[in-house]
């Protein structure tokens, strides 16, 4: 155990690792390797995607934080070493620097953390979050599929081709600038603003327009508000 540090028992049975203020603070190049299809797996941290000239994947947290970066054939793995059960309470963040060139998928799966895109180009996107926000901005992509269990969902610029799929039990979701030729919007508590106009205003709603077309954005909220410009 690290010395200083205290321990408290969560709700789930899982331990969380309170590191004192002075736990040294690190920024560290995982990888520097080529890849075209990425695959996130991380217990708790912050994930953040930018577009940049040269792949690199970068580590900022505490310096004992066991998070691991490899590139096998052309695939990035990313993903946690720690024990299970063992969480340190302040969050890491992990920054993928990704090529100016489309990626063949991502797939990002992450227990407690935000996970913040900026211009990506991608075959394919599948991120599933237990709980955290979820922010993309320019995202030109054939299809994909966001689910969050607690959490916020925002999109600005979605340019897609084969349908977008958004689901969060527990959260708003806003998607503004889309290509989307069919729409079926749906909360189970909350308000549908659609193209600047208020749908509802009661605690559930239903929005649907050419469903059967091509490329429709599915949204949908247990208990949330779903905005769409």
């Amino acid at each position: 155990m690290i010395a200083g540090a205290s321990i408290a028992l969560t709700a789930c049975g899982s331990v969380v690792v309170k590191t004192p203020a002075s736990e040294p603070v690190v920024n560290k190049t995982l990888t520097t390797k080529t890849f075209d299809k990425i695959d996130v797996n991380l217990d708790d941290a912050d994930v953040e995607i930018r577009s940049a000239s040269k792949p690199e994947v970068v580590y900022h947290g505490a310096k004992k934080g066991r998070i691991v970066a490899k590139v096998r054939g052309s695939e990035l793995k990313v993903y946690s070493s720690n024990k299970v059960g063992i969480h340190v309470e302040e969050e890491p963040t992990v920054i993928i620097y990704v090529p100016n060139k489309r990626l063949s998928a991502l797939t990002i799966r992450s227990a407690d953390g935000d996970v913040d895109i900026d211009e990506l180009s991608t075959e394919q996107v599948m991120i599933n979050t237990a709980d955290g926000d979820v922010t993309i901005r320019h995202l030109d992509v054939n299809k994909g599929k966001i689910d969050s269990a607690d959490g916020d969902v925002k999109l600005l610029n979605l340019k897609s081709k084969s349908g977008f799929d958004i689901s969060t039990s527990d959260g708003d979701i806003s998607v503004n600038g889309t290509n989307a030729t069919g729409y079926y919007l749906a909360t189970n508590n909350g308000d549908i603003r659609f193209k600047g106009t208020y749908m509802t205003n009661t605690d559930s709603g239903l929005v649907k327009r050419k469903i059967n077309s091509r490329n429709v954005l599915r949204a949908s909220t247990s208990d949330g508000d779903i905005k769409v410009n």
